[in-house]
């Protein structure tokens, strides 16, 4: 094909009536774990957010869906300035869980859109599913978009095609269902100004099958978003909730997806308990440690334990940072591993009640200044002397 013929970018964006904006902000999750969710990512002066949530069945995929929705429409609650208000789903366990936010939203006069397709016949699941995208990003509000899942759509879609005699791809799947997900996740973007503002985040489910992240759907989606985060079942049935797997996940979002005061607490979580994972598989074979070695392992297993977190209790940004601070600077070396759960409980009590302005300070400011750092680390000394972990 000719130069001449070939749209610029910028034909192609008007064509699709989008006008993407730079990036800089983040989307409130609830995790403890530091997972880098942006509402916008920044490539140049394109902004398109899609993060994949993948994991085998009974995994924990919806629980972790659900709570990333709970998240932000608990910090709507606690401040209207935020107004990340629309959830998606086809999940009726999604339903009862959000139900009691759809009352206190619509009490402050904001809306939450839901939609499900898995109870509709395969035709109608592919028709909603294209069309189900919230036009709040073009109102100048914040819009996070579940889509609980992507599996059961393409398998509706091969469906279909199947019997309309269309010609079958890799799997039997048709060879236009890459461009269906793109459509439908790539309208996920920050708008400018100038069209109302706004964004919209799309966090599509994938389920694998045997842990298979090289099958076709699952290898489609994660080429069209900006990160996956998976989640096993080993981990799930271990107790260790949310199952994240440092090591498969990745975030190509990169640290603009998170405040500067997360971002300096948890920069290397993410490899520190990939390695910690790796030498606790190790430490099996029951092989001579050195010191070092099981210095790593016990700060492994405590950082293991500050990040497990109750299903669908999203925690505020300043008590995540404050307890991973504690944790990553070795306040918990000496509480035992049985004890660690009960020794952040009663850190972020204890920060609530004696020390309320260190909480008001990281968010507002987003960060952790030197002055900030000194006073965070007296307050956790203070806790300590006060409770005992024996």
């Amino acid at each position: 094909m000719p130069d001449k013929d070939l749209l610029t970018v910028q034909e192609v964006a008007g064509f699709l009536r989008t006008t993407p904006n730079t990036v800089y902000r983040w989307l409130r999750s609830g995790k403890i774990s530091g997972i880098k969710i942006g509402k916008e990512w920044r490539i140049n002066k394109d902004a398109l957010e899609m993060s994949l949530l993948t994991g085998d069945r009974e995994s924990g995929r919806t629980g972790a869906a659900g709570e990333r929705g709970n998240g932000d429409l608990w910090d709507l609650l606690r401040s209207r300035n935020d107004h990340v208000l629309v959830v998606t789903s086809n999940s009726r366990e999604l339903y009862d869980l959000e139900a009691r936010f759809f009352r206190m939203g619509m009490d402050l006069g904001y809306r939450l859109f839901k939609g499900c397709w898995w109870q509709h016949p395969d035709d109608a699941r592919k028709e909603l599913a294209r069309r189900d995208v919230p036009v709040q990003a073009l109102e100048g509000r914040d819009a996070l978009v579940i889509y609980d899942d992507l599996s059961k759509h393409a398998w509706a879609y091969r469906q279909i095609s199947l019997l309309l005699r269309r010609p079958p791809g890799r799997e039997a799947y048709p060879g236009d269902i890459f461009y269906l997900h793109s459509r439908l996740l790539e309208r996920a973007a920050r708008m400018h100004k100038d069209y109302g503002g706004g964004s919209l985040t799309a966090l599509p489910i994938i389920e694998t099958q045997a842990g298979d992240l090289s099958a076709y759907i699952p290898t489609n989606v994660i080429s069209i978003t900006d990160g996956q985060i998976y989640l096993i079942g080993d981990l799930f049935y271990a107790g260790i909730r949310p199952a994240v797997d440092a090591g498969l996940s990745v975030s190509r979002v990169g640290g603009d997806a998170q405040t500067k005061a997360m971002r300096k607490v948890a920069g290397r979580l993410r490899l520190d308990l990939a390695s910690y994972r790796e030498l606790a598989a190790f430490a099996q074979f029951g092989s001579d440690l050195d010191r070092a070695t099981r210095a790593q392992l016990e700060r492994g297993q405590r950082l293991t334990e500050i990040l497990k977190q109750p299903q669908y209790s999203p925690v505020p940004l300043d008590e995540q940072v404050i307890a991973i601070f504690a944790v990553t600077n070795g306040f918990a070396d000496d509480v035992p591993v049985n004890k660690v759960r009960d020794f952040e409980v009663g850190l972020l009590q204890f920060m609530r009640t004696a020390h309320p302005e260190i909480g008001a300070a990281i968010m507002t400011t987003k960060d952790l200044a030197p002055e900030l750092v000194d006073q965070l680390k007296a307050a956790i000394e203070e806790y300590k002397q006060s409770a005992r972990f024996a």
